[in-house]
């Protein structure tokens, strides 16, 4: 029954495309993280930018208050704040490119991005 419904190029033509689509999938899902770096900026202006894959300790402190960011291991959290809430020590450790940590009562804003892709992930008419 099988060989009736499909012919020899069917199952060639099926394989080939399996296999394209999953080299194309081992393509995205590699994390270039030798070239991800991380942008820390206040009020829409970057105040420092390291490369994801050195370790350090990072005070950040504006005229909103201050954070302490630790970039370590290929990952990045917010660990001490003095804003209210807090909630920029809730979104934990982020490694993966356009993950983002916020901290609305300072203004800031912590992003990881890879700069080898650059450009717009999406452009909109």
């Amino acid at each position: 029954m099988f060989r009736d419904y499909f012919k020899k190029a069917d199952i060639i033509l099926f394989i080939a495309v399996l296999l394209i689509g999953l080299f194309g999938f081992v393509l995205l899902r590699h994390d270039a993280k030798d070239t991800a770096t991380v942008q820390i900026s206040s009020g829409g202006e970057i105040i420092k930018t390291v490369p994801l894959k050195t370790d350090g300790i990072y005070d950040i402190t504006t005229e909103y208050g201050y954070n302490i960011i630790i970039v370590e291991n290929g990952q990045v959290w917010v660990s001490e704040a003095d804003c209210p809430g807090k909630d920029c020590m809730r979104f934990g450790k982020i490694s993966k490119d356009g993950q983002v940590i916020l901290c609305l009562p300072h203004r800031l804003v912590v992003n990881i991005s890879n700069s080898a892709q650059g450009g717009p992930d999406a452009i909109s008419y």
